[in-house]
């Protein structure tokens, strides 16, 4: 008998903006393939990284713990030793597991948990159509009814930061020749704020090839769906995509990610399973990160929770349309340059540090230009989420802070690859 538990397909990019989806009304750039899955399926307006930096964000996805609670708090940083990933989970639950494209989770051996059927390299310029040129290769090939959770993790439009990098001179000459399509600059940016990119131009044009380099990854996003629809596969896969975190685009004069700003740290969430999945779908309403994703896949697995798991919840119900209780409120952490989480309730985002706290609402002011945590009338918001940043803390598990400070956790890059 055919097995009937769900395949699962988790297809990530790599520093996608929320908004540079055309489904989403962004006119500058197309991506018909995300577009696809955005109109086949269930997204997720308030989903964000768990952290907005590769490294934390991905070793959540694959751990099913908040950056404050497995130690990953930015790029190079080691995990905890004790550790259990869901490749290795799934494996023991009856799924065979694959993993194709970047993983970046050092010193996590990505071949502890899955078969790896392609690395990939550092620029998705190169290899991106390799990882679905694998991924369409498996799907048209495999054999057998055993479940599987298949994974492409895509690098563009990360090949934005190179342009940061000063790694690209030559190709500002090009903005000249398509200035009349050249993006504006965001609202947020303040003309008196000297960037690392010059002129206006240059930072519209930087803005311009960042979506290039979304519809440069949206036609592999395309290739592997298309491969699972047309597979023996396409009535029992569950496609999920996202990205890791996002990317500021000169809101704020800023570039890359790092930050709990919008665009830095609210990433795309899809859902798409014909027959199961509601079609057509744009959740406003719940708050998710992707500490959400990972409670979602092991739900769809029926595997039960990872170790330690206390703040994802399975959004499954949610996609399948079915009344549920899910939490008021989601979280990202930052630890750069000090540790700060925000909180995100409905159209309230509070930013919490040692420094106090900052409150935007984002129905009123969605470029977050104004502070509004002192503003009396607001007393209230800022004592509630005050409250669920303390709910939030006492949830998890966190790890204290050393006494050497952030900086002095051990670097990944220090210790020796098995």
């Amino acid at each position: 008998m055919a097995n009937r538990k769900p395949n699962i397909v988790f297809i990530h990019a790599d520093q996608l903006n929320a908004n540079a989806i055309s489904a989403y009304g962004n006119k500058f750039v197309k991506t018909p393939n995300i577009d696809f899955l955005v109109r086949g399926g269930v997204s997720f307006s308030a989903s964000y990284s768990t952290n907005p930096v590769c490294c934390p964000a991905r070793t959540s996805w694959y751990t099913g713990l908040m950056s404050s609670e497995h130690g990953v708090v930015w790029n190079d940083i080691a995990p905890r030793k004790d550790l259990v990933d869901i490749g290795t989970h799934l494996s023991g639950n009856g799924y065979d597991c694959y993993y194709t494209g970047k993983w970046h989770i050092p010193p996590i051996r990505v071949t502890g948990g899955f078969q790896q059927l392609y690395k990939g390299t550092g620029m998705g310029e190169y290899t991106d159509a390799a990882v679905a040129d694998v991924a369409e290769a498996f799907f048209n090939s495999r054999e057998g009814d055993k479940p599987f959770f298949y994974n492409a993790g895509f690098l563009n439009p990360h090949d934005i930061c190179f342009w940061t990098f000063g790694q690209n001179p030559a190709k500002y000459e090009y903005a000249a020749i398509v200035e009349d399509e050249l993006p504006p600059l965001p609202e947020s940016y303040d003309p008196n704020e000297p960037t690392c990119l010059g002129s206006e131009r240059n930072l519209r044009y930087y803005i311009y090839s960042y979506y290039r380099m979304v519809e440069m990854v949206d036609r592999e996003v395309g290739r592997i769906v298309q491969a699972v629809l047309n597979s023996k596969y396409a009535d029992n896969t569950l496609i999920i995509f996202s990205a890791d975190h996002g990317e500021m685009k000169v809101a704020h004069n800023r570039f890359t990610k790092g930050v709990l700003d919008e665009d830095s740290a609210r990433v795309p969430l899809v859902f798409y399973m014909p027959g199961s999945a509601q079609k057509d779908v744009v959740d406003r309403l719940h708050m998710v990160n992707g500490v959400d994703v990972t409670a979602t896949i092991l739900d769809y697995a029926g595997a039960g929770l990872l170790p330690e798991m206390k703040f994802g919840q399975s959004l499954r119900p949610i996609v399948e349309g079915k009344q549920c209780t899910f939490r008021e409120y989601t979280v990202s952490e930052t630890y750069r340059p000090a540790m700060q989480t925000m909180i995100r309730k409905g159209d309230m985002k509070s930013l919490h540090s040692k420094d106090g706290v900052i409150l935007y609402d984002l129905a009123a002011d969605p470029n977050e230009m104004k502070d509004i945590a002192a503003d009396q009338k607001y007393a209230a918001v800022v004592s509630e989420h005050k409250a669920l940043y303390e709910k939030y803390r006492k949830t998890i598990i966190p790890m204290k802070e050393p006494e050497g400070g952030w900086d002095s956790l051990e670097k990944a890059s220090s210790k020796k690859k098995k």
